[in-house]
C-alpha cells in the first residue's frame, strides 16, 4: 500500500521520472501479489478436498465411483445402458451371421 501511496503523491507532485518508476513497481507487487495469493488459494482448496477425503474414510477409488454415481446417473440410466448392451450384442450377432454367410457362399463356389 505504501508503494501506492508513494506513486500517488509523486505524480501529484509532478516529478515524473520518478512517479513511473514507482507505478512500475506498484504494478509488479500487485502482479506478484496476485500470483502468490493464487498459489495460496490452491493449497487451501488442495487442503480442504483431503480434509474431507479423510474424514469421509472414503478412499479415492470410491469417492470417484460416488461422484460417477451420483452425477452420470441421469445419463447412464439403468435402461439406457440395457438398450446400449442389447444394441451390442445385435451387432455382433449380425456382423457373425453376415461372415458365416459370406464364408458358405465362398465355400461353395469352390
Amino acid at each position: 500500500m505504501s508503494l501506492l501511496t508513494a506513486a500517488v503523491l509523486l505524480s501529484w507532485l509532478g516529478i515524473r521520472e520518478i512517479a513511473g518508476g514507482c507505478w512500475i513497481l506498484t504494478f509488479g507487487a500487485a502482479i506478484y501479489s496476485a500470483i502468490i495469493n493464487n498459489l495460496v488459494m490452491g493449497v487451501y482448496v488442495l487442503s480442504g478436498f483431503l480434509g474431507i477425503l479423510l474424514h469421509s474414510g472414503l478412499n479415492p477409488g470410491e469417492l470417484i465411483q460416488g461422484l460417477k454415481n451420483e452425477y452420470l446417473s441421469s445419463v447412464y440410466t439403468p435402461e439406457k445402458l440395457k438398450n446400449e448392451a442389447l444394441r451390442k450384442a445385435l451387432n455382433n450377432d449380425i456382423s457373425q451371421e453376415i461372415k458365416s454367410l459370406l464364408s458358405s457362399k465362398k465355400n461353395s463356389n469352390n
